[in-house]
């Protein structure tokens, strides 16, 4: 199975090689913005709690951050599924982008 780095995203770039440089770069640029405001976010809640705020006003915000980090990966794992689908179509003799995509899945949805 592929790891892919969520700092770099290196290996998220080279998996988009079927659709436009200029969306993914886009695209890159989208994820890595959403993900430094869920980090932001986080940094927020630990502030928060460190200040001894409002049980339920920290669970609204982590309720929050789950949800920014569940859309962050809602998109990962799309793309995901649509780079394995056309690998598996480009070579259908070789079964790794489905194994890898069955696995990929498998963690995602524990």
């Amino acid at each position: 199975m592929r790891n892919v780095n969520p700092e770099t995203f290196e290996q998220y770039e080279a998996s988009m090689g079927h659709r436009k440089t200029e969306d993914a770069a886009a695209e890159k640029k989208a994820l890595i913005n959403r993900m430094a405001r869920a980090i932001g976010h986080m940094e927020a809640v630990r502030r928060m709690m460190e200040n001894d705020s409002d049980p339920s006003q920290i669970l609204i915000q982590l309720a929050a951050v789950r949800s920014a980090i569940g859309g962050i990966s809602r998109i990962y794992l799309q793309n995901h599924i649509e780079d394995k689908i056309w690998e598996a179509v480009d070579h259908p003799e070789d079964e790794t982008s489905m194994e890898d995509l069955k696995k990929v899945i498998s963690y995602f949805v524990k």
